[in-house]
């Protein structure tokens, strides 16, 4: 799901690259590295057997060479020298004696971009379906043009928050007619929160935590590339005072794959797309919780403070999630979106023999948005169309591929806060051999060896509280016209003034958030 991850197999699916997947590199040493769950061919969920399926799915058809533009200059538009240079925070040793937890999760809202000529996204779709297809099956190589990051790509201005905010509101309006209840605007002020981000943030911030830690404790300094990679990200202050906006930065928005992983394709065969959002090329789920730090050394109800409750809305990109059937009903306000999406000047893609085999969409206990007659468009010139099914936060399911020879080589320091920071549940690995899929290891949060896991980057976890408690602060002294952005260069993590007052987000949806 996010980018910047390390060479090997890439996940599939969308054609949007969140990064590399299955990458052979692990930590030195093997250094955390748990043995897998038990493999199993046939889910471990209650699911319809679906029909039988051909045993190779086709090779894609041949690219057309494609040039991408040049990367973007990191330090573009920002002041030659930092304000700051921020370092690794030591705890002390009473630290340990805390953990990290995550409370108050809440969903506040989800969308599908389409391929539509004008960026539109409908609100809340639907993630792709897991088919659990029946063992083995053949894939073949990821190649092609994929995304780095679909919203900065897509999004107005490059305002990468703006889809965000719009589908927070739309969900908002959606469940308030669900509810009978009178249609009040989300109120931004009103939910207190710290930190508006993507998830991938959190984990650039991670990876710096991780590599400096590695140096100042004399380990030998990691090989892997994904740690090593600059990164930027744009940061404002929201009216009111408290809220942090981190804005995602990348050097590219797209990239060409290069036939050496299968994460993408094992995606692309093991899920298919939902009716009435098959138009789509991905799913952002957005959500909030409060992660606090909670001490061994008291009773399970009381917390410490020295996290001071950190209040976190977090945007990621699923994968898939497990289905049931799709009902009548969801059928006929599918077909409508379809429809409506047909008259938007949507590029067609032929859909693929499994993805015309299954229709698949949310329990019957989802939330269901009853399809509104057009779509709107905002003043800052994204379109908003209502369609697809809320998922339950249960059902969601992270992908990832591994061969055979690395199965047992999981990065978790690395690749276990991507589930950690967006409580998804399901983990689900592809092993193969040259892309050939004889089993899917499937683990969840909470059980297992991820409780094990979970103790293991504890450390990390407390220290990005701290730093984040760090970065608000300045953020804050520089107040609303301030404009700070981080950069992270050779392992050095620096705090700019970028040269523009060019806001993260519209003056309209800023004001959302004043007391």
């Amino acid at each position: 799901m996010d980018s910047t991850r390390g060479r090997g197999s890439t996940r599939g699916g969308r054609y949007v690259s969140r990064g590399t997947r299955g990458s052979a590199v692990g930590r030195a040493g093997g250094r955390g590295a748990w043995p897998p769950s038990s493999p199993t061919s046939n889910t471990a969920y209650a699911n319809p057997t679906p029909p039988t399926s051909p045993s190779f799915y086709p090779p894609p058809r041949s690219e057309t060479p494609v040039t991408l533009p040049s990367d973007r200059d990191i330090m573009a538009g920002l002041h030659a020298s930092p304000l700051k240079t921020l370092r690794v925070p030591n705890l002390g040793s009473g630290a340990s004696n805390t953990a990290v937890t995550i409370k108050n999760l809440k969903p506040l809202g989800s969308y599908n971009w389409t391929t539509a000529a004008t960026p539109t996204i409908v609100v809340p779709g639907t993630p792709r379906a897991w088919m659990d297809r029946r063992l083995p099956i053949q894939v073949a190589a990821d190649t092609g043009i994929v995304f780095v990051d679909q919203n900065s790509h897509h999004a107005p201005n490059g305002q990468t928050l703006v889809p965000l905010i719009a589908a927070v509101d739309k969900a908002h309006e959606i469940n308030c007619r669900n509810a009978r209840v009178a249609e009040m605007p989300f109120d931004w002020a009103d939910e207190q929160i710290d930190f508006i981000t993507d998830r991938n943030g959190l984990r650039k911030l991670l990876r710096w935590i991780d590599m400096r830690q590695a140096y100042s404790t004399a380990i030998p300094a990691q090989t892997d590339e994904r740690r090593l990679k600059d990164w930027r990200i744009d940061m404002q202050l929201a009216p009111g005072n408290r809220t942090v906006l981190f804005n995602r930065w990348e050097k590219r928005d797209q990239e060409q794959m290069g036939g050496f992983s299968y994460g993408f394709n094992f995606e692309k065969a093991t899920t298919t797309a939902a009716r009435g959002v098959a138009e789509s090329s991905g799913h952002h789920r957005i959500i909030s919780y409060v992660s606090e730090l909670h001490s061994k050394r008291l009773f399970p109800t009381q917390l410490r403070q020295s996290f001071e409750g950190l209040k976190m809305v977090v945007r990621f990109e699923v994968d898939a999630y497990i289905p049931t059937p799709l009902s009548s009903s969801s059928a006929s306000d599918l077909d409508d979106l379809v429809g409506r999406l047909a008259n938007m000047n949507v590029s067609k893609t032929p859909p693929t023999s499994l993805s015309s085999q299954h229709d698949y969409a949310a329990s019957l206990t989802s939330t269901r948005a009853t399809a509104s007659p057009e779509p709107v468009t905002l003043d800052n010139g994204l379109t908003v169309l209502e369609g697809g099914t809320h998922i339950p936060h249960t059902s969601l399911v992270e992908l990832t591929t591994r061969t055979e020879r690395r199965a047992q080589q999981m990065d978790w320091p690395e690749n276990f806060p991507q589930l950690f920071l967006a409580q998804t549940p399901n983990h689900f690995v592809g092993v193969h051999n040259r892309g050939r899929f004889a089993s899917v290891v499937k683990r969840q949060l909470g059980r297992g060896e991820f409780a094990q896991v979970e103790q293991q980057v504890q450390p990390s976890l407390r220290i990005l509280g701290a730093v984040l408690k760090e970065i608000a602060a300045l953020v804050k002294a520089y107040g609303e016209r301030g404009r700070l952005t981080l950069v992270c260069r050779e392992g050095q993590l620096r705090v700019y003034e970028r040269v523009s007052m060019e806001s993260c987000l519209p003056d309209e949806m800023l004001e959302r958030f004043e007391e």
